[in-house]
């Protein structure tokens, strides 16, 4: 605050001028006869300073606002500045956390899904090793039962049982036929061999007697 001082000369008094006789009556009075009834350099000094020094204190009012408001507006800006700056930081920081959290969640949904393929892999091959096991065992039974059926067979075997063995056996059993045959007539010429011989044998045995 600026403090003002200000001097006022002593002003002359005056008596009342509406009953003073030297007045004239009306709006007007006669100067000539009252000159000292209003010195105008002297009367409005006092209330010129006093507007003077109103507008100084005003002005300075207007300027020390003017200052404080662009303070007030500088703090503003810095404080939006820091403000913005922190904004920025935490959404910085929001972020990197999301993507931390994503990382995070993309890395157990990829560690579940490997412990995932894991399980399955090994329960397909518990159930590989359990079916071929099964399979192993009821596969010599499967294929003993088919193979007595007569649905498995070596081609070889087969022709030999099917083509060679028969015509064989009809070789063999055309041969002994013949050998039975042969030796059949072989037995008959040698038992009639024999008995014409034998025959022969006891004509002679008798002969002698009749020659006697």
């Amino acid at each position: 605050m600026i403090k003002l001082c200000f001097s006022y000369r002593k002003q002359p008094q005056y008596g009342n001028i509406m009953y003073d006789r030297r007045v004239v009556r009306g709006n007007t009075y006669a100067r000539h006869k009252v000159p000292t009834l209003f010195d105008f350099d002297m009367e409005v000094q006092p209330v010129l300073e006093v507007l003077v020094g109103k507008t100084v204190e005003q002005c300075l009012l207007e300027v020390m606002e003017e200052e404080e408001l662009a303070c007030l507006r500088a703090q503003q800006r810095a404080f939006e500045e820091l403000r913005n700056n922190e904004l920025a930081e935490v959404q910085r920081l929001q972020e990197q956390e999301r993507r931390r959290t994503e990382e995070k969640e993309r890395r157990i949904a990829q560690q579940k899904a490997v412990l995932q393929k894991e399980k399955e892999t090994a329960e397909k091959i518990a159930a590989q090793a359990f079916a071929q096991q099964y399979v192993a065992d009821l596969l010599s039974t499967v294929l003993t039962s088919l193979r007595s059926q007569g649905y498995f067979y070596d081609p070889v075997e087969r022709d030999i049982e099917i083509n060679f063995f028969p015509r064989l056996m009809d070789e063999v059993h055309n041969c002994m036929e013949k050998r039975y045959t042969a030796r059949a007539v072989l037995d008959t010429i040698v038992h009639e061999i024999t008995q014409k011989r034998l025959e022969a044998f006891e004509e002679l045995e008798s002969q002698p007697d009749d020659i006697e």
